[in-house]
């Protein structure tokens, strides 16, 4: 699990323009309860500037959203959006459903929600795990309304933009 974004203190530099900002995937070590675990980082140069853990389990042909977390001074560059982006394509590409973690944050659960209600993922029964808006990964503070959620298909653009090619109607 790749480690948590130091804070940035009033003063310090802003991040760099968004169009410099590339991301990667790297395969972490395997971990005995899980299949492949694969990190999507938001490079801006050599610094991180964001990530988004993801996790394949052996027993399913899913690939499991994780954590993900953005630098705060980039935040306006939809880092979070293109990280799920590169993991979804990714899931596609080795023939997986994308789906959230059971335990979701305040902005990973408004991510996944807008996805829902444009009708991209589908809502998983059950109740998923609020965690703490604070920023303590292991506290629960409430539930959501979906255990988890599903990417519906592939070749789905997450960003809410519409496609350059797509004609609009007069």
């Amino acid at each position: 699990m790749s480690p948590r974004l130091p804070r940035k203190r009033l003063g310090q530099p802003e991040a760099p323009a968004c169009a410099a900002i590339r991301i990667v995937s790297t395969h972490e070590e395997p971990d005995p309860n899980w299949d492949n675990a694969i990190t999507f980082r938001a490079m801006s140069g050599a610094t991180q500037v964001g990530y988004l853990d993801t996790y394949r389990y052996p027993d399913k042909s899913w690939l499991k959203s994780g954590l993900v977390e953005v630098d705060p001074n980039a935040r306006r560059c939809k880092l979070g959006t293109r990280l799920y982006m590169a993991a979804a394509d990714y899931a596609c590409r080795e023939g997986l459903e994308m789906v959230s973690d059971t335990y979701r944050t305040e902005f990973s659960e408004g991510f996944w929600d807008k996805q829902r209600k444009r009708g991209r993922a589908a809502c998983l029964p059950g109740e998923g795990h609020r965690l703490d808006p604070g920023g303590d990964m292991d506290k629960v503070v409430g539930t959501w309304p979906c255990e988890r959620y599903k990417l519906k298909r592939c070749e789905v653009d997450l960003s809410g933009h519409r496609s350059p090619h797509r004609r609009r109607r007069k």
